[in-house]
């Protein structure tokens, strides 16, 4: 089962768009069932591997996530979820809304 509070490390983490419904959005980011249980996605696994490496809470997402490209569809993870120039700190506002979703193509 996923822990909701990881939506708090990633910006728009609770208003990632669903890739398949628009106006939907998909709960789960980090993994393949968009409730959050079972495998992770490309985004998932990306996150885990990072955070193992480094410390969630010493802006994670600006030094260590956010210019990778976990789905490998040209965009990176901040393009996509409304933080195109990395800047986006935990807590703060994104400068954009959430585009796509970082762990499908």
């Amino acid at each position: 089962m996923a822990y909701p509070f990881y939506a708090d490390y990633i910006p728009n983490g609770y208003k990632v768009p669903h890739p398949t419904q628009p106006g939907q959005f998909w709960r789960g980011v980090g993994h393949v069932d968009e409730a959050g249980s079972g495998p992770r996605n490309v985004f998932g696994a990306d996150f885990e591997a990072l955070s193992k490496m480094h410390n969630i809470e010493d802006n994670f997402w600006k030094k260590h996530l956010c210019a990778k490209d976990s789905d490998g569809d040209g965009l990176t993870n901040g393009q996509e979820l409304g933080d195109p120039n990395c800047k986006w700190t935990k807590g703060s506002q994104p400068a954009g809304a959430a585009q796509s979703h970082p762990g499908f193509a």
